[in-house]
């Protein structure tokens, strides 16, 4: 009778290894989707590097979480709140969410509206919200869309610091 191979002494230790090997991996990667503590004495600028850094690494969550962070702590900081929103609206438009993107952009052309108000606000948000806007309507067509939208297929479109792409 001939013993099957699977079950002969030699495969076991590599069964144990390749179990091991993947319950390390399961380990690793549960402590990669632990949300990052934002630390309480982050400076304006440490707290919007760290922002982008996420950003630029497709950490959606934990830059927003960063950049609503910022609009909370420094709020006096009209022109830093103004880039911070346009992020939060480029990152909606990067996982194609254009309908959250659309109203985030609409909200900060608002913005620079009232000649009194938009003054010390940087001009490239508005710049950039506008073009996206129009890249937006592109392609949707001018309807109401949602995330589950068909992409171009290789699921990028620029960093937030390019703006348009």
């Amino acid at each position: 009778m001939r013993q099957s191979h699977f079950l002969s002494g030699k495969s076991l230790p590599a069964l144990a290894c390749v179990f091991l090997l993947l319950l390390s991996a399961t380990a690793l990667t549960g402590c990669e989707s632990t949300p990052e503590e934002i630390p309480p004495d982050l400076s304006r600028m440490e707290m919007f590097q760290r922002a982008q850094e996420a950003a630029d690494r497709n950490q959606w969550n934990l830059a927003l979480r960063y950049y609503r962070e910022f609009s909370r702590r420094f709020p006096e900081d009209r022109g830093a709140i103004m880039e911070a929103r346009y992020e939060i609206a480029f990152i909606s438009y990067k996982q194609k969410n254009y309908d959250e993107a659309r109203e985030g952009f609409e909200a900060i052309i608002a913005a620079y509206e009232d000649e009194e108000a938009r003054q010390g606000l940087p001009e490239w948000p508005l710049v950039l919200a506008g073009r996206l806007l129009e890249i937006i309507e592109e392609r949707t067509g001018g309807t109401e869309t949602g995330a589950d939208e068909a992409t171009d297929g290789n699921g990028t479109e620029g960093s937030a610091a390019d703006g348009a792409e």
